[in-house]
């Protein structure tokens, strides 16, 4: 029996192995089988009646532990012998186990470990064990070395094993393996990992794999690659390229050029070649300074001819992931209301939130870092910077920020060049687009009320028209009624909207069955002020007087003496439109009375409700002030937009006007009776 003191105490061991878990001591015994040249691992548990782990075994086929080197294997704390025999490999994919800690890791949960090995000699095999237990990880007992005709390996028996059970194995343990090991079997497809005699399956890890082959046009060199794309990240491996020959072995390894950007582009590829058959990388950096007689390195040109081909197929994969999971990014941020909220969705706020969406898209594709590492405080800092500049002249001036907070290559700088004119001419198209739609629905509205060919009606032409079009009279209105309900029914709908509750409204007053043609309203939401509009909409032919402005009184009793349309913070406005005034000179009259108040078109105001008789050719003019600066800007042709959208009939402008609608989102509200 040969015994043999660690140069540590144990109290010192388990504080330098404290933050170690089950399932990573477990993948430190299989990469030292792995280091050990084997090309199988057996992983077996055994469970008690309830479930619980009362035995781990890790059994490889590797070289085995030589007994005259137990000193260095098991004698000292913190060194692998391993890493020491394979300094030369520092260009592959390295050896795991090589900081000489992991085959004390038991401890946390079995309190015996027993390694059983067996290594070739010249004169033959040998066997003996080494026993430890986690009440005394500084004293070792190997046994008496004997001869065997087993086959070469290691196999670690950890006994007496708690806090570990058969879910443990099914939840965590085998799919920390999975990650663990993808890349590594993906690398050496003739390796294996078994638990309980299945192989460990990795391929749920798998979100894309290619392949592709590449000819050196001057040597005939052909170059195969294998791609993979990981839906996780493999547990503590950067993204690489593994170099192998054709017989499978592996002659390098690096970072590939796409590690750290930010985004959750995880990848290997393996890239197979002739030319690494007798392959060597060459250093020259001072103490790593490397010389080789093999002809072929990292200076040879099929070496820098298959690094750029490969990089280019990495951007070419990377572009269409990152566009996908900018799906994903946006969807956070509405969710952690990291993007401005659509109040009052009107045609404007639509265009404006769709450009910062677009805008966001197209910088996390170019520099996903920008968006990494923040918090939502920051994220809304950072879109609300964003929104600022867009709305200003110095949107630019992202660029000069984006490249003092990220480092950018020249082909990121170019791209991002790229996208801020790309986002500022397609803010300008789309608003374009909204004001090309606006003066198609004004003429053809224009037609339905001036043309008397056409004989357009109230309801199915006019009406229709303005309920979808309603912003002629404000932005950012949600329709309550249209098709002209009850009193009581478009109560019932506001209601609805405010409170989010539907219930049965009684209205006691004589007029409770009139019928409004549009009813609107807008909340301001910042000033908690409810603002209520009520459209009354006359066909070309009736002339406006009395009678027609006695039925927005009507309207205007109704409202006054129902509390649910009265609150402090709600205003009111009743619009009373036609083509023309009567003769009686009424409305004009009403005009004159209300003149003290500066308004045009008002005929009646109080603290909360104003009342106003317009002609078409009035709305009409207001459109033509609010838009001209956009129209002249824009340079419109107001005239070619006209012949464009002329119908051939009253149902054909409708129709028109009706497909030409900016979205206006799901904030704009139409009950149904």
């Amino acid at each position: 029996m040969k015994n043999l003191d660690v140069l540590i105490t144990t109290p010192g061991i388990k504080k330098t192995l404290k933050g170690m878990t089950v399932e990573k001591a477990i993948a430190e015994y299989i990469w030292n089988g792995f280091d050990a040249s084997a090309t199988s691992i057996e992983l077996e548990y055994h469970t008690n009646e309830f479930g619980a782990v009362t035995e781990i075994s890790v059994k490889d086929n590797g070289y085995g532990v030589q007994y005259e080197n137990l000193d260095n294997k098991f004698g000292v704390f913190m060194f692998s012998e391993k890493e020491a025999l394979h300094t030369g490999k520092r260009f592959l994919s390295g050896i795991r186990g090589k900081r000489g800690v992991g085959r004390l890791s038991f401890f946390h949960f079995s309190r015996h470990a027993k390694w059983e090995t067996t290594y070739q000699t010249k004169t033959g095999k040998l066997h003996f064990d080494i026993n430890v237990t986690s009440d005394n990880l500084v004293k070792y007992a190997a046994s008496p070395i004997e001869p065997t005709n087993d086959g070469i390996g290691t196999k670690v028996v950890l006994q007496e094993v708690s806090d570990v059970y058969d879910t443990s194995f099914k939840e965590e343990i085998i799919p920390y393996l999975c990650k663990e090991f993808c890349w590594y079997l993906k690398l050496n497809k003739q390796y294996s990992i078994k638990v309980n005699g299945v192989e460990i399956d990795y391929s749920k890890l798998i979100a894309e794999e290619d392949s592709a082959s590449f000819i050196f046009d001057e040597s005939k060199t052909l170059f195969s690659i294998d791609y993979v794309r990981w839906s996780e990240k493999p547990n503590d491996e950067y993204s690489r390229y593994y170099c192998k020959s054709l017989n499978e072995e592996e002659k390098l390894t690096n970072p590939t050029t796409l590690n750290n950007k930010g985004d959750e582009f995880h990848h290997s590829v393996y890239i197979t070649s002739s030319f690494f058959e007798k392959f060597a990388p060459v250093r020259t950096d001072g103490e790593d300074q490397v010389s080789f007689e093999f002809s072929n390195n990292m200076s040879s040109p099929e070496f820098r001819y298959i690094m750029s081909e490969v990089s280019d197929f990495l951007r070419k994969k990377r572009k269409p992931f990152l566009k996908k999971y900018t799906d994903k990014l946006i969807a956070d941020y509405e969710q952690e209301g990291v993007l401005p909220k659509l109040k009052n969705a009107n045609d404007w706020e639509v265009v404006k939130h769709k450009v910062l969406e677009d805008t966001i898209r197209e910088l996390y594709q170019v520099q996903p870092r920008i968006f990494t590492r923040q918090n939502v405080i920051q994220k809304k800092v950072f879109v609300r910077f964003l929104e600022l500049l867009m709305d200003s002249h110095e949107f630019e001036r992202v660029f000069d920020i984006i490249k003092e907070v990220v480092e950018l290559e020249p082909t990121e700088r170019k791209q991002l060049a790229e996208i801020l004119k790309t986002s500022r001419l397609s803010s300008v198209i789309r608003t374009i687009e909204l004001i090309h739609n606006r003066y198609k629905a004004v003429s053809g509205l224009k037609k339905l009320v001036f043309d008397e060919d056409l004989k357009a009606k109230e309801v199915p032409h006019i009406q229709i028209f303005m309920e979808n079009n309603y912003w002629l009279i404000g932005e950012q209105y949600n329709i309550i009624t249209a098709a002209e309900p009850t009193f009581e029914e478009a109560l019932r709908r506001y209601n609805y909207l405010l409170t989010k509750e539907d219930k049965k409204i009684k209205i006691n007053h004589p007029n409770k069955n009139c019928q409004m043609d549009l009813f609107l309203i807008r909340q301001d939401y910042d000033g908690d002020i409810i603002k209520n509009v009520v459209l009354e909409l006359k066909h070309p032919n009736v002339r406006l007087g009395k009678k027609q402005l006695d039925q927005i009184d009507k309207y205007f009793e109704v409202i006054l003496k129902q509390p649910e349309f009265n609150a402090s913070n709600m205003t009111w406005e009743f619009h009373l439109i036609g083509n023309r005034l009567d003769a009686s000179e009424y409305i004009e009259r009403q005009y004159k009375n209300a003149s003290l108040h500066g308004e045009r078109c008002l005929v009646y105001k109080d603290d909360r409700y104003k009342i106003y008789v317009k002609t078409w050719s009035e709305i009409f003019n207001t459109f033509e002030l609010r838009h001209k600066f956009l129209n002249d800007r824009l340079e419109i042709a107001r005239d070619t937009v006209a012949r464009d959208t002329i119908g051939k009939n009253a149902d054909d402008i409708v129709k028109t006007a009706s497909m030409n609608l900016v979205p206006m989102e799901s904030s704009v509200f139409i009950a149904t009776a």
